[in-house]
């Protein structure tokens, strides 16, 4: 008689001697024939089992009844229960199905049932997070199964706690909850297709398991959260089935108050008048700017009172200040006074005003104008003045012009220098000049860390003072007079040796750039020199003048620290092999060539570039860059700026912080940036 058996497995080879340790044969002893190859799928989805018939041939064995071979069988795979005789029922099977079953195993409402034929046995694997008993005995590896078993499956469920973190910010003004959700998976046998190796498959249900509120309320609690609890928004916390982050408390936000200002009567910025008519008749459509004026006794502006905030209530109840308001602090500027204490300010001269605020500090001055008839040449000399200068001429070669305030040009300025603290008009042209505008923004950079590290060592330097001025020794001397000056030359020459040299490059910068600077820093660089360059004559005399120094240094410390808002520009026609510094925007009617330019603002180029570099802090617009010969252009502007070209000519380079690209073909209406990931691109 012939004994068959169909058998899976993920290969052949494993379908192979699965079916010969279950008909306990050699592959000798069978005719082995191959159902299905099998085949994989992706990531292990829809991927078919292998299928093959093994056919065990052998002598006819003296006729048996069919429950002997059945628990022949079951003592063959180790089952040793009591013996199953036909025509008892199955603890928990139905009776046998159709005939089309015979051979099989399914799933049919959630439960295992088999249909065994006398030739071939279903088989059944162990599933993961299924627990199978076959008569009581777990299911660890590939079994036969007939109708008489008594096979269970008991599904394994699986709890995964919902985890969650409550924080708040620094103020405690806002408490945040973020949540990773819970939730308990329930699980079931799918129901199956009969079939002679049954492949078990599960269906999961993903039930929310939600956060308790009241232990949120608790944690809240034990935090000192008591005010703005938003119940609706805990709840939903609680609840959600998608992580995320929940504003669960809010304080009540202060009232920001409003700093104090001051407000001007007047427009100190230069301003376009129409074109003027020549004496020929014709028209100079150029544009021309012209600087605003004021009369002695015209009031120039208010200062305006801060505004008080409104504080706030954190979460715990407890008060939160608004920011601090600041005052406005009016400082004695030339040719104004300051009246009704200090709340405005009226000119007491003549000429244009200028307003210099840094912080909360406002200066109003009046800046006197120099009008200079004709050339700036070796017959007239230099130019420095403490004002406006307007040169009716040229500035010509070798030339000096320096003011502290702005500069007109009405002709050229050929190979000259000019320096101006404010700002320069020229209506010509400018040939190999040099041109320094709005120093004063990048003095003051020079000077801050001078001064900090000035203010921080006098306060060592009177510790040192006050220590050994108490020592025994020191005290045999008169300290009020010659003592104190002979302790601060030895001081200064030994261990605050770095001090000396920091006030020596302070006192010659202040010295070298005097026609920029204000009064107070001429004062201060006299004090400096006096009091700490000649020691042995210093006119300091104790720790107070120590003390009264040190507030001063802070003081001009904290002035050039706060920015700048001076109203610093540079405009005209047309600059050939130039070197240019402008603090603020410039501006150039016709183009450049063969320059050096720097810009701290904007520049803009209604003509052309060719040859030369060119920085704009703030940005850059040009008609036309570059030339087709082989001079090379550079444009440059740091990042998050850009530059817009009309034109652009091969050979080009365009930089954009330390992105750089030069351009390989002419190019139109370029315009340069970086994106979000730092690439620099064209469009």
């Amino acid at each position: 008689m012939e004994r068959s058996i169909l058998s899976k497995g993920r290969t052949v080879s494993e379908a192979v001697k699965l079916a010969l340790d279950l008909l306990g044969a050699s592959k000798e002893q069978v005719n082995l024939e191959i159902i299905e190859q099998g085949s994989k799928g992706l990531l292990g989805i829809k991927s078919k089992p292998a299928v093959v018939r093994a056919v065990l041939a052998s002598p006819s064995p003296p006729a048996r009844e069919p429950e002997d071979i059945i628990n022949g069988l079951l003592l063959s795979i180790g089952v040793d229960e009591q013996p199953i005789r036909l025509g008892q029922a199955s603890p928990v099977q139905d009776k046998p199905g159709p005939a089309s079953n015979i051979g099989k195993v399914w799933v049919e409402d959630g439960q295992i049932k088999a249909l065994a034929a006398p030739d071939n046995y279903p088989l059944i694997s162990p599933l993961k997070h299924v627990k199978i008993m076959k008569n009581g005995i777990p299911v660890e590896k590939t079994v036969l199964v007939t109708e008489h078993d008594h096979i269970t499956a008991e599904l394994i469920d699986e709890l995964i706690e919902p985890v969650f973190k409550i924080t708040a910010d620094d103020p405690f003004m806002e408490v945040t909850i973020q949540v990773q959700p819970g939730y308990r998976l329930l699980r079931s046998l799918r129901d199956s297709e009969p079939s002679s190796h049954a492949i078990l498959e599960l269906e999961e249900l993903a039930i929310p398991h939600p956060i308790e509120t009241g232990e949120v309320l608790k944690l809240l609690r034990e935090m000192g959260v008591v005010q703005g609890i938003n119940h609706e928004k805990i709840m939903d916390a609680c609840n959600t089935s998608i992580p995320g982050s929940y504003l669960i408390a809010e304080g009540q936000w202060p009232i920001e108050g409003k700093d104090g200002s001051f407000e001007m009567t007047f427009d100190t910025s230069a301003r376009f008048v129409k074109p003027k008519r020549r004496k020929d008749g014709t028209v100079d459509y150029r544009e021309i700017k012209e600087f605003p004026t004021v009369n002695e006794g015209q009031v120039l502006g208010y200062v305006m009172p801060p505004v008080p905030g409104v504080p706030g209530i954190n979460v715990k109840g407890e008060p939160v200040p608004p920011s601090p308001i600041h005052e406005v602090i009016p400082v004695e500027g030339r040719g104004t006074v300051w009246t009704d204490n200090g709340s405005q300010v009226v000119a007491i001269m003549s000429g244009m005003p200028q307003v210099h605020q840094q912080g909360t500090r406002i200066r109003v001055s009046i800046l006197p104008l120099l009008m200079h008839a004709g050339d700036v040449n070796m017959e007239t000399g230099n130019i420095h003045f403490q004002g406006n200068v307007e040169i009716t001429g040229s500035v010509q070669d070798n030339m000096k012009v320096e003011t502290s305030g702005s500069v007109v040009v009405h002709g050229n300025v050929n190979m000259a220098n000019i320096n101006a603290s404010q700002s320069l008009i020229v209506h010509a042209n400018l040939i190999s000049g040099k041109i320094t505008i709005g120093k004063g923004n990048l003095l003051n950079a020079e000077m801050e860390p001078l001064l900090k590290e000035i203010a921080d060592k006098i306060g060592f330097l009177k510790v040192a003072v006050d220590q050994i001025s108490h020592a025994a020794a020191f005290k045999m001397t008169d300290f009020k007079t010659s003592g104190f000056r002979h302790l601060l030359n030895v001081l200064l020459k030994g261990k605050f040796k770095v001090l000396n040299n920091v006030l020596v490059q302070l006192a010659e910068k202040i010295d070298s750039n005097k026609a920029h600077l204000e009064e107070d820093w001429i004062n201060y660089s006299q004090e400096l020199k006096s009091g700490f360059l000649n020691p042995l004559s210093s006119q300091f005399r104790g720790l107070e003048d120590l003390e009264r120094f040190r507030q001063k240094t802070e003081y001009l410390h904290s002035v050039v620290e706060a920015p700048s808002e001076n109203n610093v520009f540079a405009k005209f026609n047309y600059s050939h092999s130039s070197h240019i510094y402008c603090g603020g925007d410039l501006s150039v009617s016709k183009g450049c060539y063969n320059s050096m330019v720097y810009c701290q603002g904007f520049m803009e180029i209604f003509g052309f570039l060719r040859g030369g570099v060119y920085f704009a802090n703030k940005g850059l617009i040009v008609n036309e860059a570059g030339t087709p010969g082989s001079i090379g252009t550079k444009l440059h502007v740091p990042e998050g700026s850009s530059i817009k070209i009309r034109k652009a000519f091969e050979g080009t380079v365009v930089q954009i912080g330390k992105r750089s690209i030069q351009l390989t073909e002419e190019s139109e209406h370029l315009h340069a940036r970086l994106d979000h990931d730092g690439n620099l691109i064209l469009k």
